[in-house]
């Protein structure tokens, strides 16, 4: 084999061109790697207002390995906090308590379909757009159907959710009802509650820091349901209006 004499690399903030070439000028190799920058946002639990700190952490993003993407996020932030012990909460986890904590893989039992259901499912049936929903009969759907639903994708503007004959304001906070579904699931099923209190920061692969759609952070979540935990304020979870009240008002001050 030529031995290689020369390593041209092109790179553009989306992808990085490597081009091996022999003294003889033949071309070897000729490979592209999906490289880019990416932002993640790591979720620590606190046990008082607002129960949930962010902390965006820059990755180098390899196209196609959610597996490899979650492990660069982890070590970003272990290169400044080397202690902290951080779940991935999705289908992607490498951690068999964080895939089970997935909104693919949490469910929550409601009474209208006599059944427990993902809470990616409920939270897509439950969008409420400006030519259509909620759409009920996806909760008894598998979840890769729901995902490919059309109606999901052509129905206009998102304006609320409705869930058992109630109704949920998207504004002013766009992720609160996600964040309720989610640890009301916990609440019910106190088993995998339990897993998540070993850890003190969360990381959902799916969730990008910069989103502007109405997309469920299970990371955040989590670690909202481990501060109210902590807190001793599990009881606001039992309506979506208390848990407001709880999260996301501001506590006067004394």
């Amino acid at each position: 084999m030529p031995v290689v004499s020369a390593l041209f690399a092109q790179m553009d903030s989306r992808k990085q061109k490597i081009v091996l070439c022999s003294t003889s000028g033949i071309v070897l190799y000729l490979i592209y790697i999906n490289l880019f920058m990416a932002t993640r946002t790591i979720c620590f639990p606190i046990s008082g207002y607002p129960y949930c700190k962010e902390q965006p952490v820059t990755f180098t993003w390899i196209k196609g390995s959610k597996r490899q993407n979650i492990r660069a996020v982890h070590d970003a932030v272990h290169t400044t906090e080397p202690d902290v012990s951080i779940l991935e909460v999705s289908s992607a986890s490498v951690q068999p308590e964080g895939e089970a904590v997935s909104s693919l893989r949490l469910l929550l039992r409601l009474d209208s379909v006599a059944q427990d259901v993902p809470i990616s499912t409920v939270f897509e049936a439950a969008k409420v757009f400006e030519h259509g929903g909620p759409f009920a009969d996806l909760l008894t759907c598998a979840p890769s159907k729901v995902h490919k639903d059309t109606r999901l994708r052509t129905n206009g503007k998102l304006l609320r959710y409705s869930l058992e004959g109630s109704e949920y304001p998207i504004e002013p906070h766009p992720d609160s009802f996600f964040e309720w579904l989610y640890c009301r699931a916990l609440k019910q099923f106190p088993e995998k509650a339990a897993q998540l209190s070993r850890y003190n920061a969360f990381s959902d692969i799916a969730a990008a820091a910069d989103s502007k759609k109405y997309y469920g952070d299970s990371s955040r979540a989590a670690a909202i349901y481990v501060g109210l935990a902590a807190a001793g304020k599990l009881p606001c979870i039992d309506s979506y209006e208390s848990f407001i009240a709880e999260v996301y008002t501001e506590p006067k001050p004394l």
